[in-house]
């Protein structure tokens, strides 16, 4: 599961292990946003670089913003605007090429890196080298790019003899965007079928359906992880901090509260339970932005929102408050079509645990040291690379990169 269902919130938590209403990242930012993840929050990257880790994307970053957000989206690297508009047909390229050095360089010293692919994100874009090597169309070709990118990734590890205290932890950050159509990719079942028969719209990103929040993860550790091993544990990208840090024996920032957990006995001794609660915040479909109006137990799940997004035909479908929730039991009905009959037991008994569980979560938000982030916006702050600008920030752009 991942911790929202949209990019900002989605990745913040995971770089913090805390959901939006303690850091404040409820919604994403755009191209003229004048803030971001408060600084008084902790990433991972911080954390680590502080106990003696190289670390890349945070102290090192190679990146941009999202593709769709601009039409001369720049590229990064620190502060550095390298080049503008960024070429996404070599963008993975120049990510491949930058990590190979990144891991060349740590040589013996620990390393945290954190890669955020712009796939498979509209507009979809990759190497020609992958043109029409799937039948999927373009986002068929954009997935090969990324697998390929994995691959070398992991190559690169594997060249360095660090394969074996190494971790690679993939997942993804939210479910399908529907609204680009065969652009989007699948939500496999987790459909949302409730809701496609009360107003329809889309049950993938931006809400609170199994859809926009169930992603697969892979974690791949030779020695310590068995290879081909499954698991259907309850777990969370806000646990991949945590968990990072206790295989590293970092310690966590203190005077704060975080989220996920500590996921070691999923991972290494194949623990089936994982999170007892995970808690979905709206992400924009229905609802206040970052409100808790979905809650996990197990494989029940109260529905306390409900919303469609845009769909492929623009349909989007009506916010609903359910007092009481719908309750889903995804072990027989992972589509969430059919709820839970409100006047029998296992419904009062279920819905009683989750109650008490959010309730609680909600106290403890309430009580911690939160984060107000700042989302205004102002065009004088758009990023440019004008050399004849003494405001804008560049430098001459690098030469093409060929598939390596």
């Amino acid at each position: 599961m991942i911790a929202a269902s949209v990019c900002t919130p989605s990745r913040a938590a995971l770089l913090t292990g805390r959901l939006g209403h303690r850091t404040g990242i409820i919604r994403n930012f755009g191209s003229h946003s004048v803030a971001g993840l408060p600084l008084n929050e902790s990433t991972c990257g911080e954390v680590f670089q502080a106990h003696g880790y190289a670390t890349a994307h945070m102290d090192e970053q190679y990146g941009r913003g999202s593709c769709d957000m601009s039409v001369a989206l720049p590229l990064y690297e620190n502060t550095t605007v390298i080049e503008q508009p960024v070429t996404l047909q070599t963008l993975t390229a120049r990510y491949v090429d930058k990590i190979r050095k990144f891991i060349q360089v740590s040589g013996n010293k620990p390393f945290l890196m954190y890669v955020g692919f712009a796939h498979v994100h509209v507009p979809l874009a990759y190497h020609s080298v992958f043109t029409n090597t799937s039948t999927k169309g373009a986002f068929g070709n954009a997935l090969r790019e990324m697998d390929a990118a994995v691959g070398d990734i992991v190559a690169a590890i594997d060249e360095a003899g660090l394969t074996d205290s190494t971790m690679v932890w993939f997942t993804g950050d939210n479910g399908p965007w529907a609204e680009k159509c065969n652009l989007a990719g699948s939500q496999g079942p987790f459909t949302g079928a409730w809701q496609k028969m009360h107003g329809g719209g889309s049950t993938a990103k931006k809400t609170v359906w199994e859809g926009g929040h169930r992603e697969p993860a892979i974690v791949y550790w030779p020695g310590k992880i068995s290879p081909g091993t499954t698991s259907a544990a309850l777990t969370s990208t806000l646990d991949i901090f945590p968990t990072l840090a206790a295989i590293a024996n970092v310690s966590m920032p203190p005077n704060r509260r975080y989220d996920g957990k500590d996921i070691r006995s999923v991972l290494f001794a194949g623990d089936p339970l994982g999170n007892t609660f995970l808690f979905h915040p709206n992400s924009g479909a229905a609802g206040q932005d970052g409100d808790i109006d979905a809650v996990r137990f197990g494989s029940y799940k109260a529905v306390y929102m409900t919303g469609g997004a845009a769909d492929c035909g623009s349909i989007v479908g009506p916010s609903v408050k359910h007092d009481p929730p719908l309750l889903f039991d995804l072990s027989d009905d992972p589509t969430e079509s059919t709820p839970l009959n409100t006047s029998r037991g296992p419904y009062r008994e279920i819905l009683k645990i989750i109650e008490q569980a959010k309730r609680d979560k909600l106290a403890d938000i309430a009580s911690d040291n939160i984060s107000v982030a700042n989302y205004d916006t102002d065009p004088n702050v758009k990023v440019c690379c004008n050399r004849a600008d003494p405001l804008c920030r560049c430098k001459n752009m690098d030469a093409p990169l060929r598939w390596p």
